[in-house]
């Protein structure tokens, strides 16, 4: 019972609470099923499962440098929530269901909900572990409320709710990750490098932030382990890290020419000699990036100048520990705390049993109080939120699927703002939409297409370059560039502006590789 009462506590919790936040967000009717990073992983795991291969129907700009036609190789996403969408789809049957349809897109929010409980689950099994080893002479009400307390403000995490609901890998990541410390506190580091390591790089495949702690886990095996194993150790945490990344490796190296590309990275150069990262996906062109000496003092001044805003969030609230707002690392710092604060009280001088016992459960009111005041305002916010998000309901996109199937042939490309969740509605290739109207005829240049589709809420909330374009009917034509053929517009039941453009051939003195 001691096991089973806070699991089932957390268990129920956790489900509880991801209704709530999915019935705030309205999933699948104000808001849809798929997110922007979500909407790329399920179109990476329907080619998956439809064709065989590690590949998407979707490009950012930046990717047709390297590769002009579809399907494109994976460039901003990890394989792990490819690996386990591509087997759910293939288990459930698809022939004769809409590609697009809401029905399909439910199941890539099984791998998430799933990891939600289970990173609840096993925070609860991990805390029972430590205390049979470290406090076996703990009472009961420790036994039971301890675990219960570190479960429940797992699940209370509202960016953990949030995760739950788009199919990203952070929940799968962390919950691999707390099952790495768990081990290296039970000792796996001298009994088992090997499976501590393999743990530690397929968390790595579904979420590259977590691939930093690798070598840190194999300097902490190597000390942990007993003198006459360490060097064994560190190297078997190492070897069985790199194993199940390997593939992942020499994919990435052979489909761009470097084992470590992933356009996320590119975000380290935001705001850095006047670019954005924005800029840099949105361009078919690639970026001069500086390096040397002089790349580190302008990514220092970087740092510098940010600092100043990042450390108060960091430190906002009673929960400290961000670790750079890596949501892996954040949570596994904020249980290792609490559960230091408990040893602290339980340990503080000239202080009964009482004392220090009604102490500890101060902390724990505190930690499960602040996670409960922070999931209803995440509610609140994302009510709120859902009236106002940058990509149409669901039903929307339904229609303009309906509205683009009588405009293209089967199959063709188009470029659009809606991107990943376009190409998953349409099943067409869809290369998102340049950074200006001045940059289209080098993506043409690389992949020829003739439709652009614009769907922004209103002109206002559209990017700088096109928003005369969204706002005035006929601006497309001043854009000789664009070789405008027919303008279409209309407005979705939602009320988002769809100015629909379609191309003529394009010029060819503009063709790439000519002058």
């Amino acid at each position: 019972m001691d096991h089973l009462i806070p699991l089932v506590l957390v268990l129920l919790t956790g489900a509880a609470l991801w209704y709530a936040h999915a019935t705030a967000w309205d999933l699948g009717g104000r808001s849809p099923i798929l997110s922007y990073e979500s909407a790329q992983i399920a179109l990476a795991a329907r080619e998956l499962a439809w064709h065989g291969r590690l590949a998407t129907p979707f490009a950012l700009p930046l990717d047709l440098v390297s590769h002009a036609a579809p399907p494109w190789p994976l460039s901003a996403v990890q394989p792990g929530p490819v690996l386990a969408d591509g087997l759910i789809l293939k288990l459930v049957p698809a022939r004769g269901i809409a590609a697009g349809s809401d029905t399909r897109a439910w199941l890539t929010l099984v791998l998430p909900f799933v990891s939600y409980l289970a990173l609840g689950a096993l925070t609860v099994l991990a805390a029972r572990y430590l205390l049979a080893r470290h406090a076996p002479e703990a009472p009961g009400w420790v036994r039971i409320g301890a675990p219960g307390t570190l479960g429940l403000a797992v699940v209370l995490d509202a960016q953990a709710q949030h995760f739950a609901l788009s199919g990203v890998g952070e929940l799968p990541a962390t919950a691999l990750l707390l099952l790495a410390f768990l081990g290296l506190a039970l000792g796996a580091a001298s009994e088992l490098p090997l499976t501590l390591g393999i743990v530690l790089g397929v968390s790595g495949l579904f979420r590259a932030n977590t691939l930093w702690l690798g070598p840190l886990f194999a300097l902490a095996a190597a000390w942990s382990a007993p003198a006459e194993q360490r060097l064994r150790s560190g190297a078997l945490v190492l070897a069985g890290f790199v194993l199940p990344l390997a593939p992942w490796w020499i994919y990435k190296w052979r489909s761009f020419g470097s084992p470590a590309w992933d356009v996320v990275g590119l975000q380290l150069w935001d705001r850095v000699q006047d670019r954005s990262w924005f800029q840099l996906l949105h361009r078919a062109e690639s970026p001069a990036l500086p390096r040397g000496t002089h790349a580190l003092g302008l990514i220092a001044a970087k740092m510098a100048s940010n600092l100043g805003r990042i450390v108060p969030t960091l430190l906002a609230g009673p929960r400290g520990l961000w670790l750079g707002e890596v949501f892996a690392t954040r949570i596994v710092a904020e249980l290792a705390g609490v559960l230091a604060l408990w040893s602290l009280l339980l340990r503080l001088p000239a202080t009964s049993d009482r004392q220090r016992a009604a102490a500890c459960v101060i902390a724990a009111l505190l930690a499960i109080g602040w996670g409960g005041w922070m999931t209803r305002l995440s509610q609140a916010e994302s009510a709120e939120t859902s009236y106002e998000r940058g990509v149409p309901s669901s039903r929307s996109l339904t229609l303009l699927s309906i509205a683009l199937k009588g405009g293209l042939a089967p199959g063709e490309t188009l470029m659009s703002n809606l991107g990943p969740a376009l190409a998953w509605q349409t099943n067409h290739p869809v290369i998102h939409l340049a950074y200006s109207p001045e940059d289209v005829n080098a993506c043409r240049a690389r992949q020829d297409f003739h439709h652009i589709l614009l769907v922004f809420r209103s002109a206002e909330q559209a990017w700088d370059p096109w928003r005369e374009i969204v706002e005035r009917s006929g601006a497309a034509g001043t854009h000789a560039e664009l070789g405008l053929r027919r303008e279409r517009r209309f407005i979705t039941p939602d009320g988002f502006t769809v100015v629909w453009l379609e191309l003529g051939p394009r010029q060819p003195q503009l063709a790439f590789g000519e002058p």
